[in-house]
């Protein structure tokens, strides 16, 4: 059951990947900067969130 919650989060990670890539057409640099570092605050924040639901500690007795 979690790789049911955790398969949207790397979903969100993989499009923050693409966000962060696509925001180097931004023309101010200071754009750029606030655009990169939303995307890579999100990725890494969903990234984290999957790899702690797939790989926690807790665990309850529906998930075995």
């Amino acid at each position: 059951m979690k790789i049911v919650f955790a398969l949207p989060l790397v979903g969100l990670a993989l499009f923050c990947v693409y966000g962060f890539l696509a925001s180097a057409e931004a023309s101010d640099p200071s754009e750029q900067f606030r655009w990169r570092s939303g995307y890579t605050v999100l990725g890494l924040l969903s990234l984290l969130g999957a790899l702690a639901l797939l790989f926690g500690k807790r665990n309850s007795d529906s998930d075995r």
